[in-house]
């Protein structure tokens, strides 16, 4: 899916330096991933705060696999590795991202991680300034499109499921509101039997014949 650029209309100059600076950004961005991996792999040999530089060589490859997303061939690929610190993919979190990175890698035992740090700190504020100028471009994951979609239409689903409950709740009040009686009563039969006998839903005692037949004589048996 191609990337969209949302620079100011009528301004062609404007999206043209937008692209040139997304394009150095992300040359920075992929030199300073590099660097930060070099670093800390050689700090590892030194058996220097090992835990550390092992966290530092995996935010490496965060940082290239997310300037690597410019490719739409590469995007579905690297969707995989930033869907976890998915806050990265805008310009916004990717110069926190940078920032956050590089202060944890100011060692001034380690000139190489220390000009690491440095650097991707510079990338940070940077990013921050150029986007104060231009409207940087998106690029869009269809993955994640189509996983804010499902989560939408799952949210839909659930509303409509609550609209209905509440109208059946209401609905079943107005009718015990109207049949006090409650809804066995609604279907009591209301006939009188013969010989002006009480309803059957109100007896007390079974029916005799006479209560049953009533006037009617029924034909003897010979």
């Amino acid at each position: 899916m191609p990337g969209e650029s949302g620079s100011p209309q009528g301004d062609p100059e404007c999206d043209c330096n937008a692209a040139v600076w997304a394009n150095t950004l992300m040359g920075l961005g992929i030199g300073s991933g590099v660097l930060t991996i070099v670093s800390s792999i050689l700090a590892l040999l030194l058996l220097s705060s090992p835990v550390l530089n092992a966290y530092l060589v995996a935010l490496g490859l965060v940082a290239i696999a997310t300037e690597l997303r410019k490719f739409a061939a590469l995007r579905p690929l690297v969707y995989h590795v930033v869907k976890y610190f998915y806050f990265i993919t805008s310009w916004s979190g990717k110069a926190i991202f940078y920032i956050f990175v590089g202060t944890i890698q100011l060692d001034p035992t380690h000139p190489l991680a220390l000009i690491a740090g440095v650097f991707m700190i510079f990338i940070g504020f940077a990013i921050f300034v150029v986007r104060c100028k231009y409207t940087l471009p998106k690029y869009w994951d269809l993955e994640e499109k189509k996983r804010e979609m499902e989560e939408q239409a799952a949210r839909d689903r659930k509303k409509l499921e609550e609209e209905y409950e509440k109208k059946l709740r209401a609905a079943t009040a107005v009718a015990a509101a109207a049949n006090p009686a409650g809804p066995d009563a609604m279907s009591m039969p209301t006939l009188k039997t013969g010989h002006g006998s009480p309803p059957a839903a109100v007896r007390s005692r079974p029916m005799t014949e006479d209560e049953f037949y009533g006037d009617y004589d029924p034909p003897k048996a010979y």
